[in-house]
């Protein structure tokens, strides 16, 4: 992806999600869940989907929330893993150099910008393999929340063992050069880390046993033409959460017996964003309109089985940005 294509990707994103209208609060409560009974719940991301939105179907209640500006890469947290990832809700990118010296590389030095694939593949990560090189990245730090560009940094993963990683990181300049261990919290998918003006580990993720799905915007990955695309969904729990789609039975009839004939997905975008439709309205603005017939059921790490599908995405005062979705333990 050449920088001029980079360049019109993030302008088409700017001019497509910058129209969001303001939204409340998230939902502070929210009723407990009847077991087997029909549960209507929400969460509310902002008036420029700022917010990422943890949710467990079990306990219908929202986990815990941040926004997006408070983290910027992501670290696998298994003992043997060692893969990074990036905070695609901030359209952010990553530039390969070829050079190992870290204070040598210059903005200049990048490489192709490369993504994370959408359906969350530990094989398709952006940084890669970076245990066979030791190579510096160059990374575009993303927008803001008007989607401003927050300038460019690099990073180098010096090493990790089965209870840490070691990083040095810095603005492209060499200024705020810092080297940070950053170490697995295995009760959690992955550890995180803010960069920019002040490096350091943040805590982001709640322990990946309490949460379901997650609401927020992310970058989806478009294969005609190739391409890393801002939208707005759901990406479900990578921990042992399997998602299957049913788009033709209507969300009564569907039952237990019917959800295990499925084919279930890991992909962690299975459910995404293509459960709405934008339109425009009368006077040229953005109008979404959801598709109850996109039926999701999603098998959880505690081998529970629910129907999902989505009502709304817009709040009590017809602002933007709220998902609303009707789910139904089986």
């Amino acid at each position: 992806m050449t920088a001029k294509k980079y360049l019109q990707v993030t302008i088409t994103s700017l001019a497509t999600f910058l129209v969001m209208a303001n939204s409340s609060c998230v939902r502070k409560e929210l009723p407990a869940i009847v077991k087997k009974g029909k549960n209507t719940s929400s969460v509310d991301l902002g008036e420029k989907y700022t917010r990422q939105c943890y949710f467990s179907l079990k306990n219908n209640t929202m986990v815990s929330s941040n926004t997006r500006q408070q983290w910027s890469l992501a670290f696998e947290t298994a003992p043997d893993g060692f893969h990074v990832i990036l905070n695609s809700s901030r359209n952010m990118f990553v530039y390969p150099t070829t050079k190992t010296d870290f204070i040598s590389v210059k903005f200049s030095d990048r490489g192709e910008a490369c993504w994370d694939r959408s359906c969350g593949s530990m094989d398709s990560t952006a940084i890669g393999d970076w245990r066979t090189n030791a190579y510096v990245y160059i990374i575009d730090e993303g927008g803001d929340d008007n989607d401003v560009n927050q300038g460019w940094s690099k990073i180098q993963v010096l090493s990790v063992n089965a209870t840490s990683y070691k990083i040095r990181v810095s603005k492209i300049n060499n200024s705020n050069d810092v080297t940070l261990v950053v170490p697995k919290d295995t009760t959690c998918n992955y550890s995180y880390i803010l960069i920019g003006n002040d490096p350091k580990v943040v805590t982001i993720e709640p322990p990946k046993d309490t949460w379901d799905i997650m609401l927020t915007r992310y970058a989806h990955t478009f294969f005609d033409p190739f391409t890393s695309y801002l939208v707005v969904g759901c990406i479900s729990n990578r921990y042992n959460t399997l998602v299957a789609e049913d788009s033709t039975t209507d969300f009564e009839k569907i039952n237990m017996e019917m959800a295990k004939t499925y084919t279930f997905s890991t992909d962690v975008d299975a459910i995404g964003y293509d459960w709405k439709q934008v339109g425009s309205t009368n006077g040229g603005g953005t109008d979404y309109k959801v598709n109850p017939n996109k039926v999701y059921i999603i098998k959880t790490a505690h081998d529970e089985y629910y129907k999902l599908h989505f009502v709304d995405f817009y709040n009590d005062k017809l602002q933007k940005g709220a998902p609303k979705w009707e789910y139904q333990r089986l």
